[in-house]
């Protein structure tokens, strides 16, 4: 789900298949976003002949990441090593896919998570399937003179199904503060819906009930 007015990915859900790889080197867009007729596919920023008004008005852009400051990195919501092809690995290099992320935190502690984690809970429960919804939590501050939303929050839920009658699930939260030592925080799926209830102000379900 991708807010046009903060400019940033609010969630993505995709299925955890990690596969070897190369990762992409080019940044795209979605023509979609900033008009129906342009169509799905995504595109190079720099070869699209959309008019740059129009890209600007719906997405974030290279621009807005170029002039950040330092401490910020391109945060993957569903990263590159959770794909298990290039076709899939090249798509998760959009900007619609990216939010502003502390840099130490999306090098270190999320990225060991990510890797690390996930890794151990997948042989851990010997799961079949892992159902991942990665999201974020709009914060007050911005990049890009308040065209990027800064988020507070950076936080993840998995579904392991392990067959047609046992499930398991985790989840993690991190705060995405640059001035504080960043620190990934494993919740149970329950105490995830419980800091994000309080955190968006509103009642949170990931997963429809169907994975305590």
């Amino acid at each position: 789900m991708y807010d046009r007015t903060r400019r940033i990915p609010i969630y993505s859900a995709y299925v955890y298949d990690p596969k070897p790889g190369q990762r992409a080197t080019d940044w795209m867009i979605e023509p979609q976003l900033a008009n129906s007729k342009y169509g799905p596919d995504m595109e190079d920023e720099r070869d699209t002949t959309i008019p740059v008004a129009e890209i600007e008005a719906s997405q974030a852009t290279f621009n807005d990441y170029k002039a950040a400051p330092y401490y910020v990195d391109k945060g993957h919501l569903n990263p590159v090593v959770h794909s298990s092809d290039q076709i899939s690995k090249a798509a998760t290099f959009t900007l619609t896919n990216i939010v502003p992320q502390f840099n130490k935190l999306n090098q270190q502690s999320w990225r060991d998570y990510e890797v690390e984690t996930m890794a151990k809970r997948n042989a851990q429960f010997r799961c079949a399937r892992i159902y991942v919804i990665t999201g974020v939590v709009p914060g007050d501050t911005s990049i890009a003179g308040g065209r990027v939303n800064y988020p507070s929050h950076i936080w993840s839920a998995a579904c392991c199904e392990i067959d047609a009658s046992r499930r398991e699930s985790w989840g993690a939260i991190a705060d995405n503060n640059w001035k504080i030592l960043p620190n990934v925080m494993d919740r149970t799926l329950r105490e995830l819906e419980q800091d994000l209830t309080g955190l968006y102000g509103a009642a949170v379900d990931l997963f429809g009930g169907s994975c305590y």
